[in-house]
């Protein structure tokens, strides 16, 4: 879809959204806007306007009764990041460190509480948490890797990093990671600068299983506190370094497009329909891919794993032993990807939509600079980062 396109068949998400932060023209909303803003987990951003928004009674009070509710959340994950028990420095990602640029901080959607140390205290910062009646949630894959560790209490989770940046290049993470733990020490946010490379880092690190509207916003509303002209200047080399400008330059001027964003000299020559495609994906994805139908997402998954072949065999002899009964005897285990093959190229004509939606997605994320997963991350293994890549 063009340009004009998306904006017609999202308009009422966009309007809602324009009027909240810039004060456009003032909105309509129905049930249908109302799931779209919830699929991205930002409904309640318009609370400041939404008295002034054209709703249905019904929709008013439900609404109305849910933004109470996250801003009593809200409270509930500031008391529980203010009474975080660590003794050892530490500084938080995300979260409130993203919340902090938007007017109404408290509107902004939270879910775990993440938070990065020095590598020499990370055992200390986890064990002290343990200590202090946090039920550990780790689950079996990142225990092994040592990435990060994450605990659970009062219905909160906080999520403890050793390491941080998730990429293609070694050299990049070290240098990134290196950014965040030369600032741990002093204040428990990152300045401005190193800060708002996390938020794009994010966006990086979720945008192949599925991005949402809340990371475009985060990283909106930074762009808007800090990337002004002197702003962008500083910000530029470290972006270029980290291999992130031309997403900067393409989120930034997608929300200029679509979100009512002021425009910024930096980022007036973005592709455009790069711009376009970026935000059709973004909406249909919602929040963490919570919008994403679980079969097309399942079939492209398959398409793109299967398209190198020896990566496909080794592909569908893992699955094979994981779904094929007949995989735990010795003797039949080494056929277990001829079963796993028939039960994937059964349903060919779902497989080759997943085929074309991949190739599609492939051009998007390439255009984009993006890290993929296909090409092999760099490798967290005992805590230790390693100089290899596994395709994750």
């Amino acid at each position: 879809m063009d340009r004009k396109e998306i904006g017609l068949k999202y308009a009422g998400v966009f309007d809602v959204l324009k009027f909240a932060f810039w004060h456009q023209e003032p909105a309509a909303a129905d049930e249908a806007v109302y799931r779209d803003l919830r699929a991205h987990a930002i409904q309640a951003l318009p609370a400041p306007v939404l008295c002034e928004l054209s709703l249905p009674p019904a929709l008013f009070r439900q609404w109305k009764q849910e933004v109470v509710q996250h801003v009593i959340h809200y409270h509930a994950y500031l008391h529980a990041q203010h009474s975080i028990p660590l003794t050892v420095p530490y500084v938080i990602l995300k979260g409130t460190s993203a919340a902090q640029y938007y007017p109404c901080p408290e509107y902004r959607s939270m879910g775990d509480i993440d938070l990065m140390t020095r590598r020499e205290d990370y055992e200390t910062a986890c064990r002290t948490l343990l200590e202090n009646g946090y039920l550990e949630v780790t689950d079996e894959n990142d225990r092994r890797r040592g990435r990060h560790r994450e605990f659970s209490k009062n219905g909160i989770s906080i999520e403890v990093h050793r390491f941080f940046a998730s990429m293609n290049d070694l050299q990049t993470v070290m240098r990134f990671d290196s950014l965040i733990l030369s600032c741990i020490g002093g204040e428990r946010v990152l300045p401005d600068m190193i800060n708002g490379l996390t938020l794009l880092e994010h966006i990086d690190q979720h945008m192949e299983n599925g991005l949402g509207l809340r990371q475009i916003i985060d990283w909106m509303m930074f762009a808007n506190r800090c990337l002004d002209g002197e702003g962008w200047k500083e910000f530029q080399p470290l972006a270029r370094e980290m291999r992130l400008e031309n997403l900067a330059v393409t989120v930034t001027r997608m929300c200029e497009m679509f979100l009512g964003f002021r425009e910024n000299a930096w980022c007036g020559g973005a592709d455009e329909q790069l711009c376009a495609d970026l935000m059709e994906y973004v909406m249909c994805c919602g929040d963490f891919g919570g919008k994403m139908d679980r079969q097309e997402t399942l079939s492209t998954g398959r398409a793109e794993k299967l398209r190198h072949p020896v990566a496909a065999l080794r592909e569908l002899q893992r699955r094979g032993e994981e779904n094929w009964p007949g995989a735990k005897k010795p003797l039949l285990r080494p056929f277990a990807w001829m079963w796993q093959g028939y039960r994937f190229f059964r349903d060919t004509d779902s497989l080759a939509a997943g085929y074309v939606e991949a190739l599609r997605r492939d051009k998007l994320f390439d255009a984009l600079g993006v890290r993929r997963e296909a090409k092999g991350l760099v490798s967290f293994e005992n805590g230790i980062l390693c100089n290899k890549h596994t395709a994750q």
